[in-house]
């Protein structure tokens, strides 16, 4: 299944925009002149994908989206952005996301920034962090989340007359 496509598509051509209305700390963040740069390919190489869940071989593991991206701190610091779309509550989800951003580390071996969009309908869910403790021993990701029905009046429609690259805009009202 894949829904996740049209997301993928946005991300590609508007990723800074993505950042800047979702997530305007990491948009603050990036050196946007040095532009960016998707990493499906890379990431396929690397044994993983670009659709969400687990593959049938049970050690691969999917993303929705690797971006590659160079902080503003001036040190030339090349930062991994992994975008995960979530369209319905799952008890699993805070977990895949600390593994995903777990494995892109081990794989790179550079900064990762995991970001997540719920686009499902329940107000209440909300999951932003991932603990886990043993021994004395404790592992801990907290991840920002943008909830898609936070945007209230939001309205995404395609751009009349554009055929080669899809145009998407969008209206918040207040």
């Amino acid at each position: 299944m894949q829904t996740d496509s049209p997301w993928e598509e946005i991300l590609d051509q508007y990723f800074p925009d993505f950042t800047r209305m979702l997530f305007s700390e990491l948009y603050a963040s990036v050196d946007w002149s040095r532009g960016f740069r998707s990493l499906d390919k890379e990431l396929a190489r690397l044994g993983g994908g670009t659709r969400s869940g687990r593959s049938g071989n049970k050690g691969t593991l999917f993303v929705d989206k690797l971006m590659s991206v160079y902080g503003r701190d001036g040190k030339d610091k090349l930062v991994l952005v992994h975008v995960e779309i979530q369209a319905q509550e799952q008890d699993e989800f805070p977990r895949r996301i600390y593994e995903y951003h777990i494995w892109i580390f081990s794989k790179h071996l550079t900064p990762v920034v995991s970001l997540e969009v719920l686009a499902d309908t329940d107000l209440d869910w909300r999951p932003s962090e991932y603990e886990l403790r043993f021994g004395g021993c404790r592992a801990r990701l907290d991840f920002p989340v943008a909830k898609l029905m936070d945007f209230r009046g939001l309205r995404v429609f395609k751009g009349a007359g554009i055929r080669r690259r899809p145009r998407i805009d969008v209206l918040l009202e207040t």
